[in-house]
């Protein structure tokens, strides 16, 4: 009888280089929200590859190791970015002659959907990547603002970049504790504690198998 030996492999925590490229690309966008910059076209670069490769890197590697969350969180927001990204690419180079700014609209509607439910589930990871999806969600509120009430763009615009300034600097601080954790082996920077506990969570019924 020949013994089965299993093989472990490990990998390193995906989410740090994930948020790193959430963190770059919102902070590029929020420049031009904010005016502290001009010119949609140049978040195109950003947009593709740390606002989309890099969270999608991130997402192949969550799911091979079996985080729904993680994987659909980036999986997302990576190719969101590519969508946006190509949608600014076609217009300032007058590929499509309409205006897509309504288009865009109802994507960031189904995007607060999604960023709400996500908001919750990272209720019961840390704290840290709450606050992340907590500006998230108010991201998406600001652009919904924006692009359905015109008459308040620029209040809304603002509204929108300052939220993304939260998401960049929150994203910015769990991909540093994730990397310097797992370098040092100690809590260089701390994560926070979950907002729901098991025990809170225990008045829903259970998932089957």
């Amino acid at each position: 009888m020949t013994e089965q030996q299993e093989m472990k492999i490990t990998t390193a925590e995906p989410a740090a280089l994930g948020l790193f490229g959430l963190s770059m690309a919102t902070l590029v966008a929020a420049s031009v929200k904010l005016g502290w910059a001009s010119g949609n076209f140049y978040i195109v670069p950003w947009a593709f590859f740390l606002g989309g490769l890099a969270q999608l890197i991130a997402a192949l590697m969550e799911f091979k190791r079996n985080n729904a969350f993680g994987a659909t969180a980036f999986g997302a927001f990576g190719t969101f970015w590519l969508a946006l990204g190509l949608t600014y690419y076609w217009q300032a180079d007058s590929i499509v002659a309409t205006d897509p700014l309504k288009h865009i609209g109802f994507a960031v509607v189904g995007f607060l959907i999604f960023s709400v439910y996500m908001m919750f589930g990272a209720m019961t990871i840390n704290k840290a990547l709450f606050v992340t999806f907590f500006f998230i969600t108010l991201l998406f509120i600001g652009l919904i603002g924006a692009i359905f009430y015109g008459d308040l763009w620029a209040d809304w615009m603002k509204f929108a970049g300052w939220a993304e300034i939260g998401v960049s600097i929150s994203g910015f601080y769990g991909s540093a504790a994730m990397v310097l954790n797992s370098t040092t082996g100690y809590q260089v920077l701390p994560m926070g504690k979950p907002i729901l506990t098991p025990k809170q969570l225990a008045v829903l019924e259970p998932k089957t198998k």
